[in-house]
């Protein structure tokens, strides 16, 4: 098939849309040409770096025409850095990115007629918003010392960072003594070929309090442990617990399952609408608190409850939204596969005096359909599963059992659109859709959407 580009040939195009990772989409003789860094209604002048029969990325040369939406980044490394690939859009640019992206999703997935856009609620301080970090470590290519830092875009470059915009300030003071630490002393970064060295990743969380909790995750145990806990203290940061956490295996998956606490203690309290809720390093929770609130209300006003519903939270995690639904409920029933999390759900619900709560360990997939089949009454399906969505499994069981309304959070509007459309078929239609940007200067947006089993009116954008 011939193409109307080569690649390393220089051309002039429009942009005229984005892809869902953000970056600018041209039509070039019919050829959609992805280049990123590149905003909507720009020309600009790019080289073809890579020709497939179905598109063709291009380097963007030169902005021969700047869109008014076009900003300058505020971070040293974002040229280098494969985070926040939309710090060159200004807010407005970004919402209405987030906006399309989830509309587009639901249009071409979801088989949603709607064309409107949804609204997305964006954040007036979208910077430093991250009560959570997760760095990885590696041995610097010229010095050879081990440094902390951010893998470059689609790469395993490590790049030195220590003070990302989107963390907490004082996360830089724990990165940089964490670093000097590991030189100080000679501990190895570990190295993905060799499956060699001790260090792997920093991770960090922090809460409304100002705490935090540091965990080292390492191949082997780490030496010279008080002088560790010592450098921490030294920040000035409110450092509440330690935890070294061992990974041995083979992976990209970044934490293990063995911890050892080295310092004070191995969980945080993070208040969210109004609750206590202790996370550890492993427990999920939304990684912006403020946008956190904003959504679960969001999620609690589609459910309409008046205090006599019985609801099902599919996976709860640490039992967030089960507690908060909950003081509007007659019963919640969480189900969660992650056993710790499971225990931070049951110890959250006798932190906070909430009674109305169960909570069982389990897949939500296994659970729902036999809940189906023994006939037990749920009036609203909570849902907020991973990126991969909801197994079908749990969605045909939440249609045969009748469920009259069904609050679907999603952090990815691609499943998000394939578990509508799934649903829409079994009778189910889409009432309300919503957008929060939970993660400014990034690609990803949450959605929260209202299914219910009864026809109604178009849905609410």
């Amino acid at each position: 098939m011939l193409l109307p580009v080569e690649k390393n040939e220089w051309i002039e195009c429009e942009i005229d849309g984005y892809t869902a990772e953000g970056a600018g989409v041209a039509h070039y003789q019919g050829l959609a040409i992805f280049v990123p860094g590149a905003l909507r209604d720009e020309r600009v002048r790019i080289k073809i770096i890579k020709t497939t029969t179905r598109y063709a990325v291009g380097r963007l040369e030169e902005i021969l025409s700047a869109s008014p939406h076009r900003v300058k980044p505020l971070c040293s490394v974002y040229a280098q850095c494969g985070g926040c690939v939309l710090q060159h859009m200004d807010a407005q640019e970004q919402n209405r990115f987030k906006q399309q992206h989830i509309a587009d999703c639901l249009q071409r997935i979801g088989g949603v007629a709607d064309r409107r856009l949804p609204s997305v609620q964006g954040m007036e301080h979208p910077f430093r918003y991250r009560n959570k970090a997760a760095f990885p470590v590696a041995n610097d290519i010229q010095s050879g010392k081990p440094i902390v830092g951010l893998f470059a875009a689609r790469s395993h470059r490590l790049i030195p960072v220590t003070d990302c915009l989107l963390q907490h300030p004082e996360q830089a003071r724990i990165g940089q003594a964490v670093q000097k630490w590991m030189q100080d002393y000679r501990i190895p970064a570990y190295e993905e070929k060799t499956h060699r060295g001790c260090m792997r990743h920093l991770v960090t969380r922090h809460n409304h309090l100002g705490q935090w909790l540091v965990c080292l995750v390492c191949k082997t145990a780490l030496p010279h442990v008080q002088e560790l806990v010592d450098a921490l203290l030294s920040t000035g940061c409110s450092i509440a617990g330690v935890v070294e956490n061992r990974n041995e295996k083979r992976t990209n998956v970044i934490l293990g399952h063995n911890e050892r606490l080295l310092y004070g203690t191995n969980v945080l309290t993070q208040q969210i609408g109004g609750l206590d809720f202790e996370v550890s390093i492993r427990s999920f929770l939304q990684v912006n608190p403020i946008q956190t609130e904003i959504l679960y209300q969001k999620a609690l006003a589609m459910a309409q409850l008046e205090g006599t519903e019985v609801v099902v939270d599919a996976y709860c995690g640490v039992g967030t939204m089960s507690l908060l639904f909950a003081g509007h409920a007659r019963h919640v029933y969480g189900i969660e596969c992650v056993a710790p999390a499971v225990e931070n759900a049951k110890r959250n619900a006798a932190i906070n005096e909430i009674q109305n709560v169960s909570f069982q360990c389990a897949l939500a997939e296994d659970v729902l359909p036999k809940w189906t089949h023994e006939g037990k009454s749920i009036d609203v399906l909570l849902l907020d599963p991973p990126r991969k969505g909801c197994d079908r499994s749990l969605l045909e069981a939440a249609a045969e059992a009748a469920i009259l309304r069904i609050v679907y959070v999603s952090c990815n509007p691609a499943t998000l659109a394939r578990d509508v459309a799934l649903l829409t078929q079994k009778g189910y239609w889409l009432k309300q859709v919503e957008g929060v940007d939970m993660f400014p200067q990034t690609a990803h947006v949450e959605t929260v959407c209202l299914l219910e089993k009864t026809p109604g009116e178009d849905i609410k954008a």
